[in-house]
């Protein structure tokens, strides 16, 4: 298994001339594709307008949503965020709208929902395309008229929170599947901003392994010397680096191959023989949805 290139790890930064300083929190990297991405944020922070987000799992969808609102002049607000996909439809409702005690049974007493949380913030609303679509009227009318009703109650709420969303999904195909609203989806779609893979900006990647390198490094307490990366294209590549340096935990060694290309069947594997470890993360079950860094 030959490896594609093996780069040292040094304790300092890159280069400032391969690291730019892009002002933004969080994000990593100089390729050109990602300078166009960073423009966009940057035009659309200061406007009230919709933002979708769409792109591969693993691209960075939240990052880019967190640098649009620390961006705007909401940043001192609540940034309130939910993943459409990991809530029950049951109690979806609840968590973005919120219960009055008695709504149903078992709600005791009086919740807020995640709309009235990032009034004068921003909400932004992950997996938007696992959205149920009895619940996408709802969402389309607080959008519109910046009001809603608690579950139990017939008060007018308002809010004045700026909607962000994101998804992997292809919702121009699910409007024409008549799985997901037309009208919702140009009501969200009025600023589109699509995150390119890391396959597509693979000046990226040298600056990402050195970015987990050294963190994994410090938090762990153990060095990291080198990392050879394999070739190979798959989604979520900057989650895979995560599970690499957890691998770092349990080695003695210090010098790692991070491998995206063939299956393995644990977090990593350690050849006593040559003293090294080679840490490449398996492939998660695909019911979990865990293949990338989103």
């Amino acid at each position: 298994m030959a490896a594609n290139a093996t780069w040292g790890i040094e304790s300092s930064a890159p280069d400032n001339s391969e690291l730019r300083d892009t002002g933004l929190p969080r994000l990593i990297g100089n390729s050109a594709a990602l300078e166009r991405v960073l423009e966009m944020v940057q035009m659309v922070a200061p406007a009230e307008a919709t933002v979708l987000i769409t792109g591969e799992t693993g691209t960075g969808k939240e990052l880019i949503a967190e640098a649009i609102h620390k961006c705007s002049e909401r940043r001192n607000g609540p940034f309130v965020k939910v993943n459409c996909a990991a809530i029950p439809a049951g109690l979806l409702e609840s968590e973005l709208f919120g219960h009055e005690r008695g709504a149903y049974t078992g709600a005791v007493a009086r919740s807020l929902g995640r709309f009235e949380r990032a009034n004068r913030g921003t909400l932004f609303l992950d997996e938007i395309g696992d959205l149920p679509l009895e619940l996408q009227p709802k969402i389309l009318r607080v959008i519109q008229e910046r009001r809603f009703e608690r579950l139990g109650s017939a008060a007018p709420i308002h809010t004045d929170a700026r909607v962000i969303c994101a998804t992997h999904r292809n919702l121009t195909q699910m409007v024409e599947e008549r799985e997901f609203r037309a009208d919702l989806f140009y009501r969200l779609c009025v600023f589109p901003i699509d995150l390119p893979p890391l396959r597509g900006r693979a000046e990226d990647i040298r600056l990402l392994v050195h970015h987990f390198a050294m963190h994994y490094s410090a938090r762990l307490g153990k060095p990291i010397t080198a990392v050879a990366l394999v070739a190979g294209q798959r989604p979520g590549v900057a989650k895979r680096y995560r599970a690499f340096g957890n691998s770092v935990g349990w080695s003695r060694a210090q010098w790692f191959t991070a491998q995206s290309h063939q299956r393995a069947e644990g977090a990593g594997a350690c050849d006593a023989r040559r003293g090294r470890a080679f840490a490449y993360p398996a492939d998660p079950p695909a019911s979990r949805g865990c293949g990338g860094w989103s």
